[in-house]
């Protein structure tokens, strides 16, 4: 694996398969890309209990996001990383 670079943040790359930390520090593993203002990615943890599938329509993405793959790390995160607790 390699540190991608211009792509989803902290996402390293190598044989077809990527894995992304995420900010809570979970890693997760898939492969996704975009085509046409579609933008299409699958990634879950290694042992399979969470999974997020998910294609944005890069034209139509509105929210605090750089550029559309912003929803998709949002997601991940909602799914895979514990939620926060008041202190």
């Amino acid at each position: 694996m390699v540190p991608a670079r211009d792509w989803i943040p902290n996402a390293a790359y190598g044989l077809g398969i990527s894995s992304v930390t995420l900010p809570c520090g979970a890693e997760v593993w898939g492969m996704g890309g975009a085509i046409f203002g579609s933008w299409s990615y699958a990634y879950g943890t290694r042992d399979g209990a969470h999974m997020v599938v998910i294609d944005v329509n890069g034209d139509w993405a509105n929210g605090p996001w750089d550029d559309p793959i912003g929803t998709f790390t949002d997601a991940l995160q909602a799914e895979v990383c514990p939620p926060k607790t008041a202190p």
